[in-house]
């Protein structure tokens, strides 16, 4: 017993020397790794010459993320919001960027860590006008919201934004997707109608939206509308006027499953 105490003591003594790591499954934080990795796709980000480079990290930037601890995901995060948000042009300007729309792609798939920054980046000035970019990045809020309430709201929030394009692309976005439940898609099915109502108003006065695009946006948006209202409801209905009579009709009806 006196042999026994007296190892345990002298092992704990050990523990406090520099140096000491005992067997640990927790991944660390900080790692030099994962800066030296950050630090380098932050470089191609910036270089608009290196757009395929910095494109080809980014699978390796979402493995790393998932496999890093707390801060670490934090730096991944916050540089692949940096390539979203990027405007970079290259000299070649017939051979746009790439990245800021492959990020947007790849955002949602660093979970529910990336939701803040999805709806900061829909709300964003410059992203929101960007209807390559808000796409994805819907969509990834969309998928988020099969899963997460809060996704789910926010999304519905954002149907209802000033910024058209926002309508548009998660009209569409909800046909993507299976929500889990009926209720859900009736919810969505009368959200969405509610919002389109005033859509074209809102095409009509925001000034962001230029002449030429304004009947674009809005042909999209009523193709979105209606084809994911019937995607919801599992209808043929050939337009919103028609879906919406068919909705106030069966709302409290049980739907046809998918």
């Amino acid at each position: 017993m006196h042999q026994l105490l007296a190892f345990l003591f002298a092992l704990a003594a050990f523990a406090q020397y520099p140096g000491y790591n005992p067997q640990s499954n927790e991944t660390p934080d900080d790692r030099p790794e994962v800066r030296r990795r950050v630090e380098s796709f932050e470089k191609l980000v910036k270089d608009a010459e290196k757009d395929a480079d910095a494109v080809a990290m980014l699978d390796g930037m979402i493995l790393m993320c998932k496999e890093s601890a707390a801060r670490d995901r934090g730096r991944v995060l916050k540089s692949i919001v940096g390539a979203v948000k990027n405007f970079d042009v290259p000299k070649d300007k017939t051979k746009p960027r790439n990245l800021p729309v492959a990020a947007a792609e790849r955002l949602s798939q660093m979970g529910t860590e990336a939701l803040k920054s999805i709806t900061e980046l829909l709300g964003d000035p410059k992203v929101s006008k960007e209807m390559p970019r808000v796409t994805p990045l819907a969509a990834g809020l969309v998928k988020l919201g099969t899963g997460t309430p809060e996704a789910l709201e926010s999304s519905v929030k954002l149907l209802d934004d000033p910024n058209p394009r926002l309508y548009a692309a998660l009209a569409g976005a909800f046909a993507q997707f299976e929500l889990e439940t009926q209720a859900k898609r009736k919810r969505i099915a009368g959200a969405i109608l509610a919002s389109h109502e005033t859509f074209q108003k809102r095409v009509d006065t925001d000034k962001s939206v230029g002449p030429e695009e304004k009947p674009k946006l809005a042909d999209a948006g009523r193709a979105a509308t209606i084809a994911t209202l019937n995607a919801l409801a599992v209808q043929k209905q050939p337009d919103v006027a028609a879906f919406k009579t068919w909705f106030a009709e069966n709302k409290a009806k049980e739907w046809p499953e998918k």
